[in-house]
C-alpha cells in the first residue's frame, strides 16, 4: 500500500521531531493496524499471500500481525494456517 510505504519514508523525519519522536513507532503501528482492518473489512475471506504483497510484508509476519489483532478482539476472524487464508467468523465453516 502506498500509504504504508510513504509513512516508512517519512519515519526518519518524524524521529527528528522533538515532540513526536517518542510516539513515532506507536503511531506507525496504529496506522498500519487500522489499514489492515480497513483492507480486510469488505471481504469474507482473504488470501494472505495477496494481502502480504499489498502490505509489503512476508506471509509469516502478516500472519503474526493478524493473529495479534484477533487476540485483541479487533478482528473477528480466524486463520487457516495450512492454506494461509483469513476467514471472517460469520463466513467460516470448518471442515469436518
Amino acid at each position: 500500500m502506498l500509504c504504508v510505504e510513504y509513512l516508512q519514508t517519512i519515519k526518519k523525519t518524524l524521529v527528528l521531531d522533538m515532540y513526536v519522536y517518542q510516539h513515532v513507532e506507536w503511531l506507525l503501528s496504529q496506522i498500519r493496524e487500522k489499514a489492515l482492518l480497513e483492507y480486510a473489512q469488505p471481504f469474507a475471506s482473504l488470501r494472505m499471500c495477496t494481502m502480504a504483497s499489498q502490505f509489503r510484508s512476508s506471509v509469516p509476519d502478516l500472519e503474526e500481525e493478524l493473529m495479534a489483532l484477533i487476540k485483541k478482539n479487533k478482528l473477528e476472524a480466524c486463520i487457516d494456517s495450512q492454506t494461509k487464508v483469513l476467514y471472517k467468523n460469520a463466513h467460516f465453516q470448518p471442515k469436518k
